[in-house]
Formats: structure tokens, C-alpha cells, sequence
């Protein structure tokens, strides 16, 4: 039997959680289009879904890791576990298989590594490189969680590591966080929404509240920074004016105790007539959803190329979102903006998107043409380039492990 000498590339998938998750499928889908170059070790939770077909059998293997606490409804509790088997559990497999390179969107590195084996890490969360910001949490351990990842960034930095940033914004923190520049390469997500997600649209079995009603739409998971009260406060403001106007908010409960206070607030600012909140949804609901609303609104307070904003552009919506360096790179002139921290503004601007129609249909046309410049074809390309560059540096280094 002849031997297999195409690089190994061991991916672990145990962080890959919504967003984290279509970037995953979207990069083995293509990586397996060039299974001649390379083979996959697929290590993978129960939250992470992705089939195969038997033609991909002989190019990727899948290891299925059982960890408790990631069908409950504290997230946290599973993020923690999760932080702690990396640090203990994830070293030996990687010893144990050896591969040429390791991949992670956990935004971490484990511990001792083999030196013949190449990591590559992508980093989703900006929040723990924005240690300004974590004021927001409420949660010592959310709090501890952020601080610990924030002290792993020192592995991210060393020699012969990759870093691989979704945003220039990110690029810039790690840089200033001790990151040398030719380590971090910038590669922005993609978008495979188009002209058929854009015709595809029917009220069906999507409960949106008064169907009459035009609405905004919020789609992003319901985490403290993703500034969802003060979205609330300045909404309440706004339908003063516009009292037929709703809201409607997609995104799972990831922290219930933000969930409480997100209810309480639509209730002490009596708007739960006009605001409809919907746990996380498959693909097709969503994008009846996003065919229906009028605009979206984007208040977030830390980003990294949101999947939300690029998934509104390809579906040709008018946008308000936040002033933040990586909303601003993501959207370009495909949004109009506001300070995340001034409710006043933000109602203007939402304000703006209800009776300004010709800036509306500006935006829906600058919204497609942006999303257009946002592929998978193009983002996985880089990446499996960024990995053909190094599989050839490390067959010129051979391991003396």
C-alpha cells in the first residue's frame, strides 16, 4: 500500500458555535475540494453539525469528543468546560495524530504543542482584545472568562504561529497587543446569499408580530455587548413618533440572565406588543425574515466582520448599525451609522430608514453591491493558501520532536 503524503490538517471544531460554525462548514467544504493537497482530521462536539458525502471518506476522518453541559441552558458553564479541556485534553490528541498543521476558530492555542506541527488560529470574539469593553458583563465568571482569554493571547503571539483576523480592526488590537504584523493575515468572511435568497421570500410559517406593521430586524445571539437594551430604549423612543413600527429579534438566549433583563425592559417600557423576540432559527426561516423586514439595526459594541451585517447586504436591506472600526470596514457606504452609547441617535437613524425612501432604496442597491465583494470562493482560497504556504515550509523543516 502506497503511502499517503498529503499534509495532514487537524481542525478542531469545538468552538464552532453559530457564526463560528457556517465559517467552519464553509472552509471544509471547499478545503475538501482540494483533497488532493491536503487530508482532514475533523475533531468535532454534538453542537457541530456537518455531513459528508462517501467521496469525501477518504479525505477527512471525524473524531467525535463528548463534553457535557452543551445541551443546558448555561452557555457559560459549556464555554468554561470547553476552555478547560482545550488546555488539557486537546495537547494529547494533537500529539497523538501529529499533524503537519493545527486549526482552530477557538481564538486560542493549547499548551505544549509537538514543535513539528504548524498552528493556525482564527479569531471570531474581538470582546476579550478589547479589555475596555468588559465592563459590560455583569458575571465575575464572564468576566474570568474574558481575562483568561485575554492571558492566552501570549501563545497567539509567539514564533510560528498564524493568526488569522476577520477584520483589519482585529488585525490592528492583536498588533498593538505584542502580535508581530506578518503573523496576522486579514481574511474578511464570505456570503453565499444572493438573487435566489432575495426571490425566495413568502410569509409562510415566520410569526413576526402585526404583519401590517413594517419592522426592524436585530439577528445576532443575545450576549451583554451585543448592546441589545439600549436597542430597546432608543426603539421605545422611536415608535413614539412612529407608533407602527415593530421589532423583531432573532438570536438564541445565550445568557439568561441578560435574557431577564432584556424581558424586563421590554415590559417596563411596555413594548411587548410591537417587540417579538425568536430563539435562533434554521437558515429558510431566517431568510423569510430578512425578506420581510423593513431594515436591520445593528447595535453591537465589539465586531469582527458579522455574519448578521453580511447576510443583510446580500439580502439588499437598508442597515443602521453601530460606528465601530469593524461594522464601518464591513458595511463601507451600504449603512448610515450612530453611536452605539447615544439611544438619541440611534432612534434618529432608525428614524431616518422609515421615512427617507430614496435613502432606502440607495442603501438596498449599495447593500447588494457590497455583499458582492464578500466570497467563500475568495475567503477559503486565502486560507488554503495561507496552509499550502506553510505544509511546503514544514516539509523544508523536518520535526526533532
Amino acid at each position: 500500500m502506497s503511502r499517503d503524503n498529503r499534509p495532514l490538517i487537524l481542525i478542531d471544531a469545538t468552538a464552532s458555535l453559530s457564526g463560528g460554525a457556517v465559517y467552519l462548514r464553509n472552509l471544509i467544504t471547499h478545503l475538501l475540494e482540494s483533497s488532493e493537497r491536503f487530508r482532514l482530521h475533523l475533531l468535532r462536539t454534538s453542537d457541530f453539525e456537518m455531513t459528508f458525502p462517501e467521496a469525501d471518506r477518504s479525505a477527512i476522518t471525524v473524531e467525535e469528543i463528548s463534553l457535557p453541559y452543551l445541551a443546558t441552558r448555561y452557555w457559560l458553564l459549556g464555554s468554561l468546560y470547553k476552555m478547560i479541556w482545550r488546555l488539557i485534553v486537546l495537547p494529547l490528541l494533537i500529539w497523538r495524530h501529529r499533524p503537519a498543521i493545527f486549526f482552530s476558530n477557538s481564538g486560542s492555542l493549547p499548551p505544549l504543542l509537538p514543535s513539528s506541527v504548524h498552528p493556525v488560529v482564527a479569531i471570531h470574539n474581538s470582546l476579550p482584545f478589547q479589555p475596555e469593553l468588559w465592563h459590560v458583563e455583569v458575571s465575575m465568571l464572564r468576566r474570568w472568562r474574558l481575562h483568561l482569554l485575554h492571558r492566552q493571547a501570549k501563545h497567539l503571539f509567539r514564533e510560528g504561529v498564524e493568526l488569522i483576523a476577520f477584520s483589519e480592526d482585529l488585525r490592528s488590537r492583536l498588533i498593538r497587543l505584542g502580535a508581530r504584523g506578518e503573523q496576522c493575515t486579514v481574511i474578511h468572511h464570505g456570503i453565499e446569499w444572493g438573487e435566489a435568497e432575495r426571490s425566495s421570500v413568502h410569509t409562510g410559517d415566520v410569526p413576526v408580530g402585526d404583519p401590517t406593521n413594517p419592522f426592524f430586524l436585530y439577528v445576532s445571539q443575545l450576549h451583554r455587548y451585543k448592546n441589545v437594551l439600549n436597542l430597546l430604549t432608543a426603539f421605545a423612543r422611536l415608535r413614539q413618533d412612529h407608533p407602527a413600527v415593530d421589532l423583531v429579534i432573532v438570536g438564541h438566549l445565550t445568557d439568561p440572565t441578560y435574557a431577564d433583563d432584556i424581558g424586563a425592559t421590554v415590559k417596563r417600557l411596555d413594548l411587548a406588543s410591537s417587540v417579538r423576540i425568536i430563539p435562533g432559527i434554521d437558515r429558510p426561516r431566517l431568510i423569510r425574515i430578512y425578506g420581510l423586514a423593513h431594515a436591520v439595526v445593528y447595535p453591537s459594541i465589539a465586531e469582527n466582520c458579522p455574519f448578521a451585517l453580511l447576510e443583510s447586504m446580500a439580502m439588499g436591506l437598508p442597515i443602521a448599525a453601530s460606528r465601530i472600526g469593524a461594522i464601518t470596514e464591513t458595511c463601507h457606504d451600504a449603512a448610515i451609522y450612530f453611536d452605539p452609547a447615544d439611544t438619541d441617535e440611534m432612534a434618529n437613524q432608525m428614524a431616518r430608514l422609515i421615512i427617507d425612501h430614496h435613502l432606502c432604496q440607495s442603501l438596498r442597491r449599495r447593500s447588494i453591491t457590497r455583499a458582492a465583494t464578500f466570497t467563500w470562493e475568495q475567503a477559503a482560497g486565502r486560507t488554503i493558501d495561507l496552509f499550502s504556504r506553510i505544509s511546503v515550509s514544514s516539509k523544508s523543516q523536518p520535526g526533532d520532536d
